[in-house]
């Protein structure tokens, strides 16, 4: 090919190049706080799905170990014991069960819009990112007795050149984008179940509760 179609195509790239930097100056504010904003919302179900998984088991074996005078003291609807600002309630048991298909149906409806919604938003953005490396496979598939100096000034600049958004230039996004969030998840999720973990031992549990009640029937 002829080195006006070259110098020409290097030129369509370097405009394009210019287009996604001034839609980036643009968007990349945009684009942070969607990654964060989604970050913190799978973090915060991860973490109360969590907290509902470990915590029925535990209830369950406290309100059976619970004496019979307190079942008695116990309304069947609704009872709630306040002692140094917490609220406990305890609800009768059809309407638990009632409320907690709800909840499940909801948190994983909910929870699987918002993974389809991170994964779909950071596949389409990192689109951009390799379209612009398609070029550089044909530019390597030239001949040598076709390559031109214009070849090789378009290739360098392929092969150098960041074509991405960001997010607020803080990071690229590209596909290992997704791998980055998913090892974010994780590490945040450790801490965070370590963290309640600890925080527990200090709240008032269902075994005070107990005792209050039976010391109350006395």
């Amino acid at each position: 090919m002829p080195q006006n179609f070259w110098r020409s195509t290097r030129e369509d790239y370097n405009a394009l190049s210019f287009l996604t930097s001034n839609v980036d100056n643009c968007v990349s504010s945009i684009v942070l706080l969607c990654f964060a904003t989604n970050l913190f919302f799978i973090c915060q179900q991860l973490l109360n799905s969590m907290r509902c998984a470990s915590n029925l088991p535990r209830r369950a074996a406290r309100l059976s170990l619970s004496p019979p005078s307190v079942g008695r003291a116990i309304d069947s609807r609704l009872s709630q014991y306040i002692n140094d600002g917490w609220v406990v309630q305890v609800s009768d048991s059809r309407y638990s069960h009632s409320g907690s298909a709800v909840q499940m149906t909801y948190f994983y409806v909910s929870f699987s819009y918002l993974i389809l919604r991170t994964v779909a938003m950071a596949l389409y953005a990192a689109s951009v990112h390799d379209e612009s490396r398609v070029a550089r496979n044909v530019l390597y598939s030239v001949p040598a007795h076709n390559y031109q100096i214009e070849i090789h000034r378009f290739l360098v600049q392929v092969a150098t050149d960041n074509i991405s958004l960001t997010g607020l230039n803080f990071f690229p996004v590209t596909r290992t984008v997704l791998l980055t969030l998913a090892g974010t998840i994780v590490t945040y999720e450790v801490v965070l179940v370590q963290f309640g973990t600890t925080s527990e031992s200090s709240s008032p549990n269902m075994t005070e509760f107990c005792l209050y009640l039976t010391r109350s029937q006395l």
